[in-house]
């Protein structure tokens, strides 16, 4: 007897009324009306099933070696995605590093109008005293030290550009302050390309410092990024005896970033809230990756390789040092590449 043919609400796969799940997505078949209810029995099934892929991963993350052979064995299935989790955890720190950033956002020409304000207001209100010699230059010295942007419109100093290697232009304080790069290209007659491109985003990054730490975390990420795939290659070099595939490596890599990642968010989190000082999460976060990073990085080496501890050290103190290379690297020509065309 030929049994009623239907198609799948979730998929479009043909099944049978005998079926109560589809056979391609594995959904039921015969669905209920969606109830408040249903949702929220739906979701704790979804997060604290035993068998799901979030859970199964929660438990082998802290052994990323453990992860790394299941997955390359083929439990694609029982475990996420490592490329995933490395993504998700990677924008959810970088998002938690900027906002937590205690940055002061007003500009320098901002602050040197309201600084410009607040002068007048206490130059009207000194000069209703009669102060000797001795008062105003203390007052002087106070002025000098708490109106210091309202004061440099008569600084005649130099910026401090000679620190990104310009010497030979003469841009002083009050114009990196107040004029804009185009501005300042073009009184100093500045025509190396160049020397504008890193001249515009140097007073760029000085006039917005939020700005400036983005750009600096975005090279970071790119930096840690790059040095996953090179340091895959050294890898491959290191242990070539093994004949194992350079995503083997990659991965291990990334389960090792994974796990560090995870534990930095969790510690600084915990300090943020029980801590005292403002930039908890900042200072906690790195302070727990130096930490971690390393130890991780040399269990796993150890027991997904499974060479001897001796010969595992000199390789993983080998590994790090070339992992700060890479990422230094590719830190300075992504910085470059940004000055240049960002």
């Amino acid at each position: 007897m030929d049994h009623p043919i239907n198609n799948c609400q979730n998929c479009g796969n043909e099944y049978e009324d005998t079926q109560k799940f589809c056979a391609a997505c594995g959904q039921e078949t015969k669905l209920s009306k969606l109830t408040l209810r249903e949702l929220f029995i739906n979701l704790f099934h979804t997060v604290f099933n035993y068998d799901n892929t979030l859970f199964n991963t929660i438990k082998i993350i802290f052994k990323p070696w453990a992860y790394t052979q299941h997955y390359i064995a083929g439990k694609r299935k029982t475990y996420m995605n490592p490329v995933r989790i490395f993504i998700v955890l990677m924008l959810v720190y970088v998002g938690l590093l900027i906002s937590n950033l205690h940055i002061n956002n007003i500009t320098a020409k901002k602050m040197m109008e309201i600084e410009s304000e607040l002068l007048t207001i206490y130059n009207q209100t000194i000069s209703t005293f009669d102060l000797d010699d001795q008062d105003c230059h203390q007052l002087d010295t106070l002025k000098r030290a708490v109106f210091t942007s309202a004061l440099m419109i008569n600084d005649t100093s130099y910026a401090e550009i000679t620190e990104i290697g310009i010497t030979d232009y003469k841009v002083t304080q009050y114009e990196a302050a107040q004029l804009t790069p185009e501005e300042i290209i073009k009184k100093h007659n500045i025509t190396n390309f160049f020397h504008q491109r890193i001249l515009t985003q140097y007073l760029k990054i000085k006039d917005e410092q939020e700005g400036g730490a983005k750009f600096a975390i975005s090279n970071i990420v790119w930096g840690v990024c790059g040095a996953i795939f090179l340091l895959a290659g050294l890898f491959k070099l290191l242990y070539i005896r093994g004949k194992r595939f350079y995503i083997e490596h990659i991965i291990l890599i990334l389960n090792v970033h994974v796990i560090t990642i995870f534990i930095a968010i969790v510690v600084a989190l915990l300090f943020k809230i029980f801590g005292t000082e403002t930039n908890d999460f900042v200072s906690k976060s790195i302070f727990t990756i130096l930490i971690v990073f390393p130890i991780f990085m040399f269990l796993a080496l150890h027991y997904y390789y499974r060479q001897p501890l001796w010969k595992t050290f000199f390789k993983y103190i080998f590994i790090l040092l070339n992992y700060v290379s890479f990422g230094l690297i590719i830190i300075v020509l992504t910085s470059l590449v940004s000055l240049l065309f960002y």
